[in-house]
């Protein structure tokens, strides 16, 4: 039986699995996020999140509605990554690094501690190996990037992601990601529903976090870079740490477009960045 997968129709193989990964251009949706910690005590934490990807130019903005009614917002683009907490219109600027806040609800596709790349390539189906059952498609690969990826056979629809960890000489899965209740957006298929798991040295779960995607709000391929850029309003106080200058924005109402203003701020930074770098050059 053809499924349709991604963009396109086909018997689902392994190659026109890896081929149709991830489809997509630019991302966008609003998801409820559900955290349960079981180790070493229980406690609940729920929040809501938004979140817009540029996969061609590796940009992405997420935004999460904490519970004490702060809004933090996280720009990504070029390496710098800016972050906007308000109420208090506080912002920093700096190089990005792994402990920035990542969108998880994008993590079984995109490895966004490496360059924002996809963790299923043509290069790593190279060094895996395939498992084939009439339910399921597996493809492993535990040299480098130890991770496993569980597809559906007769869909195509990836089912589940493993991260594989070294505990005491052996292998165990150390994360996951489980995904359902795909939803039809035009041509593609997407889950509503992902729930991330941590899991101990024992192998049991510590703690998960679930992500309802809101079906209403799921945007593919979208027109333009403005999703992904975040407004810094008049008054907000900057911590650039990349210059390491600090300033207050004071031009905000003058900029047509408001999310035009992180991105002058950002490429205004990167200009002096590199001016002072070429300086030495230069005088030579």
């Amino acid at each position: 039986m053809a499924a349709t997968f991604g963009a396109y129709a086909f018997a689902p193989n392994v190659e026109s699995l890896v081929q149709n990964f991830f489809p997509w251009k630019t991302v966008e949706m609003a998801y409820s996020v559900e955290f349960r910690e079981l180790m070493p005590e229980k406690r609940e934490l729920k929040t809501n999140a938004s979140f817009a990807l540029n996969f061609p130019l590796k940009e992405f903005r997420i935004t999460v509605f904490d519970p004490d009614g702060r809004k933090r917002v996280l720009s990504y683009s070029n390496d710098v990554a800016t972050e906007l907490v308000m109420p208090g219109n506080f912002a920093t600027v700096q190089k990005a690094s792994g402990d920035m806040g990542f969108p998880d609800v994008m993590a079984p596709w995109i490895d966004f501690h490496n360059g924002l790349t996809l963790q299923l390539s043509d290069e790593l189906l190279k060094k895996a190996e395939i498992k084939e059952s009439p339910n399921s498609i597996i493809i492993e690969e535990m040299e480098d990037s130890a991770k496993r990826f569980v597809f559906d056979a007769k869909t195509g629809f990836l089912l589940k992601v493993e991260f594989i960890a070294e505990y005491g000489g052996k292998s165990r899965v150390s994360m996951d990601y489980s995904l359902g209740n795909y939803g039809t957006f035009g041509a593609f298929r997407f889950p509503l529903e992902i729930t991330q798991g941590f899991y101990n040295e024992s192998g049991e779960l510590t703690s998960a976090c679930t992500y309802r995607i809101d079906p209403k709000s799921v945007r593919f391929n979208s027109a333009g870079r403005d999703s992904t850029s975040v407004f810094l309003p008049n008054g907000c106080k900057v911590d650039d740490r990349i210059t390491g200058r600090e300033y207050i924005v004071t031009d905000a109402s003058g900029i047509s477009k408001a999310e035009d203003v992180i991105l002058g701020i950002l490429e205004d930074n990167l200009n002096e960045a590199q001016e002072q770098k070429n300086a030495p050059a230069e005088k030579r």
